[in-house]
């Protein structure tokens, strides 16, 4: 095969990886963001509960 018609191919499949890590890496962050709203939203429903007490 032709080492030269291989290159842009690996290239692509490389920068391709590395979008697919970025995207993981975001998603990663955004469902911990959401598990820290989520417990944010419950400390904020328990404060209101406790002053409508």
């Amino acid at each position: 095969t032709n080492p030269i018609a291989i290159k842009p191919f690996r290239k692509t499949q490389i920068a391709d990886q590395l979008d697919l890590d970025n995207i993981l890496v975001a998603v990663n962050q955004l469902q911990l963001d959401n598990q820290a709203l989520q417990q944010d939203n419950m400390d904020l429903r328990n404060a209101l509960n406790y002053l409508h007490a």
